[in-house]
């Protein structure tokens, strides 16, 4: 297949780097891809305020006055998750800041938080998962996309058709 960002709606390109995130589109979850650049361009940190919230990742409720780091899937920003600081640490984030070449302080709204929030989110982005080449971890998968031939060899269409 061809994997395409959802942020920016450029190509990705076979062997570079990507960022999924599940989404709920047409009455199913699907996969979603973001190039790592685009990925943290929309992402923002904040403190959880008031409304009903959940993390994504430790599906807990977000209390207020929590540190929450909003997650959307694509540009137009309707889509969007929420992690709480133990929900960072079960993320590879770290991974994706080294992979774009940025620091966590990057993040939108990082200079907005208090000097409290800002070192509660340092350490949930230092204690976050990092990654070998072509591993996926946890619901933030990232990944190497294969190469650039999006079609199937004989074998793996024969391999398809078997498993059928």
């Amino acid at each position: 297949g061809r994997s395409r960002c959802k942020r920016c709606d450029e190509n990705i390109e076979g062997g570079a780097w990507r960022c999924g995130l599940n989404n709920f589109v047409h009455g199913r979850v699907i996969r979603v891809w973001q190039h790592p650049h685009c990925f943290l361009d929309g992402l923002e940190i904040c403190v959880h305020e008031k409304g009903a919230g959940k993390c994504k990742q430790m599906k807990e409720k977000l209390e207020r006055g929590a540190l929450k780091l909003v997650v959307r899937s694509s540009k137009c920003g309707k889509a969007k998750c929420f992690l709480s600081a133990d929900g960072i640490r079960n993320t590879p984030l770290k991974a994706v800041l080294k992979i774009a070449e940025r620091s966590h302080e990057n993040v939108p709204e990082f200079s907005n938080l208090s000097e409290e929030k800002m070192k509660e989110f340092e350490y949930a982005v230092t204690s976050s998962q990092d990654l070998e080449a072509d591993e996926e971890v946890s619901n933030l998968p990232v990944s190497k996309r294969k190469g650039d031939d999006s079609r199937d060899t004989e074998e793996e269409k024969t391999t398809k058709k078997s498993k059928t």
